[in-house]
């Protein structure tokens, strides 16, 4: 996808610069043996984006990043950022590698790390399973953040509550990996985002699944922060009410701009 907002020259430029990789990118993909749609838009970038993404039943949206620190993103704005904010399917950001940065790509068995609190385990844990692991291959993380409970301003006996339906989700997921075949499964504790990339970090992490709650307002998105902090791939899983739609195939959708299609292929 890729996605030109205006009339102007500047846009009337964009325009041509965008086919001209949208062609060069189908023309890869068919090489590798994948079928590739390109489509090639007018609008608002990251609304039309998550409305071609849904139409489409894609599941999972892939964007690269500039690389932007916290305060050129609110001075300029992040179309990644918007797009993992608005898609409803879970969305991939890969920033330029840095040194090994971006290994998962050529190196086995992967690194799978899964970040989730309270809120947000059950659709990252069920997306995982489903659209990404790998059985006899990947090796996976549980990054588990007990700490959320702790912080919500609920009754005790509901924190209780919540700590035990926790507890039992995360027991569920590893189980059914194990039955799967997954080749290794890890438990560890974090009580912060900092914490989360460190850990990954320290491991060797080749890619990053975020749990993210759809509708949050708060000031600091720890989902977001995490997609433009860490120096792998990370793959934004945004929990809402609405099932999740299920699909035989997977469809990826990969909005590109010429600063940002070399991250993202």
């Amino acid at each position: 996808i890729h996605v030109y907002d205006g009339d102007s020259l500047f846009s009337l430029q964009s325009k041509q610069s965008g086919l001209t990789v949208l062609h060069r990118y189908r023309k890869q993909c068919e090489q590798k043996g994948f079928r590739c749609e390109i489509v090639h838009a007018h609008g608002s970038t990251a609304p039309v984006i998550a409305e071609i993404s849904k139409s489409r039943g894609c599941d999972l949206c892939i964007c690269g990043s500039r690389g932007l620190n916290a305060f050129k993103r609110a001075v300029l704005g992040s179309v990644s950022s918007k797009v993992s904010q608005l898609c409803e399917c879970p969305v991939m950001v890969i920033k330029k590698p840095r040194n090994e940065a971006g290994a998962f790509l050529q190196v086995l068995p992967r690194r799978i790390f899964i970040a989730v609190d309270p809120e947000n385990s059950s659709q990252a844990f069920q997306w995982a399973l489903e659209k990404l692991l790998v059985p006899r291959i990947d090796e996976v993380f549980v990054l588990a953040n007990f700490a959320f409970a702790s912080r919500r301003a609920i009754a005790l006996a509901d924190r209780e509550e919540t700590r035990v339906l926790f507890e039992t989700a995360l027991e569920e997921f590893e189980d059914t990996c194990r039955t799967r075949g997954v080749r290794s499964i890890t438990r560890v504790r974090v009580t912060s985002t900092e914490e989360t990339l460190q850990a990954a970090m320290a491991d060797s992490c080749d890619m990053l699944v975020v749990g993210r709650h759809m509708q949050t307002r708060r000031a600091f998105d720890a989902a977001l922060h995490a997609a433009h902090t860490a120096a792998f791939p990370v793959i934004v899983v945004n929990h809402s009410p609405a099932p999740a739609k299920r699909h035989t195939k997977r469809h990826a959708t990969c909005p590109t701009s010429p600063a940002a299609v070399s991250e993202a292929s």
